[in-house]
């Protein structure tokens, strides 16, 4: 005991920070939901035999079997979100110390401190502690492999264990992220004119020895490569995205950067010195390779590059900037507690991190939705979430079991429109995940239009909805009213804006009330402009058809703060009939809804 205290007497600027970033990461770990990604894998766990999960968890992802198989075993346990995320919580706090030691061998103490400080506080690396997904686990790896290949450069003679260590570690890479073995080719290769020519052999051999450890995984691997991609939820990355991906990596703060800055500026007067340095631009090369190949195979073959897969080669960017630094004493102590300081600021204040990542579509909203059961007498509901989900964690006991009407289940005996046009309950439950139909909400709120109460998630949104008031805002120009349709005239009256005169922190919902024979007849938004492509959506009034009325109603959504447009192009709206027989629209409306200020906003500003 005296002489762990003795040490951290001694290094208690690190140890200040490895508490730091283990409260961040520990901070009511208990209590963090599942995101969508996590339940995605852990609904893939209940085979019951080792074979059964590779063939039909592991083949059908698009990920290496290690993190699928530890879910697998942790499942058989627990499903609380504490036991599960607790192997990732630790693996993110023990990357701390990792980048801290390669840090401090690599150039100073000072330079270790800083990258520790920065894996510390930063969102990025946090966020992925906190999901039992294979991330943070490939940046523990990817750290202890640079680790134990700086041991292999500094051990006298052949220095056999540490080669050993490095194809336990490679393998190990390639059986948790591919882009983790990816940073694990590079870094090895890396290395090379860092070691003595007589150890090439020794690292050869172990390049050998971790091939015949992965394998047993070749043909997984090879099945994945067929795949081609992900699947088309991603799009490809635009020529910008590096610069989304830095400014997300420093939680789209200039202050990392400045307060590094100016701590380097002694250091990058000496361009001499620097400019000649291998490990420097090795560095920045591990740092800026795994994008850049990425980013071609995402643009010429199948998009795969997101924030997540760059998690491996974040920590050798933060090397190569805290390398500038020169500092002891009482300036080092300054910079990492500043820069601390104003990381936690960020993260907490700015961020909100700890109601975004600790918040979920899927959790969170269905526990308050349980709650509402039991606290109101007269209440509908309408939830459009995976239903696979929603059994998995009511079986497992992560939620209370609650009796909701799903929209899968709705439509297999029903319209969502005739569901809710005889909803007769006084209030209505309402909750949607990011991938749902954005005119879901509009088709509620035409019927319950009072936001009584709301929880906006990262992925998703959840609202208590009655028919007290109307928490919508009429933005009609001039109401379209009365107006007969038919082949020969199939445009209806509508309105036009400018782009600045739609709220960003608003949507735009449209609702069409008409009667006759609607065929493709749809309510259309077009965008106009003179700077940039055009834009054009219909979403036809059959979407919404109730046919157990006459009475119609069409709906569509435009979500201003996602359409990057010209502050001179105009929104124009306006029915159109396409090849209906003729229809009389009696009522046409556009209205300005409250949007969910947390969408997405766990990775974007």
């Amino acid at each position: 005991m005296n002489r762990i205290k003795s040490w951290i007497q001694r290094h208690w600027l690190i140890s200040l920070t490895l508490l730091v970033g283990a409260t961040l990461r520990f901070w009511r770990f208990w209590s963090i939901p599942y995101s969508h990604d996590e339940l995605s894998a852990l609904n893939r766990t209940w085979f019951a035999s080792f074979s059964e999960l590779i063939e039909g968890a592991v083949r059908s992802d698009g990920h290496p079997a290690g993190t699928q198989i530890l879910l697998w075993f942790q499942s058989m346990i627990s499903f609380e979100e504490g036991w599960i995320k607790l192997p990732f919580l630790i693996a993110g706090v023990w990357s701390i110390w990792l980048v801290y030691l390669v840090g401090k061998r690599l150039f100073s103490e000072s330079s270790g401190i800083l990258a520790a400080v920065l894996i510390a506080t930063l969102q990025y690396p946090i966020t992925f502690s906190q999901w039992a997904r294979p991330y943070v686990l490939g940046l523990w790896v990817v750290l202890m492999l640079t680790y134990v290949l700086l041991r292999f450069r500094e051990a006298e003679g052949r220095g056999v264990k540490y080669i050993v260590l490095f194809a336990v570690l490679a393998a190990g890479a390639g059986y948790i992220h591919y882009f983790a073995l990816l940073q694990a080719i590079l870094l090895a290769i890396g290395f090379i004119p860092l070691l003595d020519s007589k150890k090439w052999p020794m690292l050869a051999l172990g390049g050998l020895l971790s091939f015949l450890l992965w394998a047993p995984h070749l043909g997984i691997t090879i099945h994945h490569l067929s795949q081609g991609g992900i699947g088309d939820w991603l799009q490809p990355p635009g020529p910008n995205y590096w610069m989304e991906c830095l400014a997300y990596a420093f939680q789209f703060s200039w202050w990392p950067v400045v307060i590094l800055g100016i701590a380097s500026l002694a250091m990058l007067a000496q361009v001499q010195i620097w400019v000649r340095s291998y490990v420097r631009w090795m560095l920045l090369a591990l740092a800026i390779l795994p994008f850049v190949i990425a980013y071609f195979y995402s643009i010429e073959i199948n998009p795969l590059l997101h924030q997540s897969v760059l998690i491996f080669s974040f920590p050798f960017l933060l090397l190569w900037m805290v390398s500038f630094v020169r500092m002891q004493g009482i300036g080092l102590i300054l910079v990492a507690l500043i820069l601390s300081a104003s990381n936690v600021s960020t993260l907490v204040l700015e961020r909100n991190h700890y109601e975004l990542n600790y918040g979920s579509e899927y959790g969170s909203a269905l526990e308050w939705g349980a709650h509402l059961s039991k606290r109101e007498s007269s209440l509908a509901t309408l939830v459009d979430l995976r239903p696979d989900f929603i059994e998995l964690l009511i079986r497992e006991g992560v939620v209370p079991p609650l009796n909701i009407d799903l929209l899968s289940r709705i439509k297999s005996s029903q319209s969502v429109q005739e569901f809710l046009d005889e909803a007769d309950a006084s209030l209505l439950f309402f909750a949607m995940d990011a991938g749902s139909s954005p005119e879901l909400l509009t088709a509620a709120m035409d019927h319950y239009p009072c936001i009584e109460e709301h929880k906006f998630f990262h992925a998703g949104e959840a609202y208590l909805l009655s028919k007290n008031c109307d928490s919508r805002i009429e933005i009609s120009k001039a109401p379209v009213e009365d107006e007969m349709i038919f082949p020969d005239n199939p445009y209806s009256s509508g309105w036009e804006w400018k782009w600045t005169e739609l709220d960003s922190n608003t949507n735009t919902h449209f609702v069409a009330k008409f009667r006759g024979v609607m065929g493709d007849a749809s309510i259309v938004a077009e965008v106009k402009s003179d700077v940039m492509e055009p834009a054009w959506r219909g979403v036809a009034f059959q979407d919404s058809r109730n046919e157990k009325i006459i009475n119609q109603s069409g709906y569509h959504v435009i979500y201003n703060s996602e359409m990057k447009r010209d502050s001179s192009d105009i929104l124009k709206s306006f029915v159109w009939l396409g090849n209906g027989g003729g229809i009389e629209l009696y009522s046409f409306r556009a209205y300005s809804v409250p949007k969910n200020t947390n969408k997405f906003r766990l990775f974007r500003k």
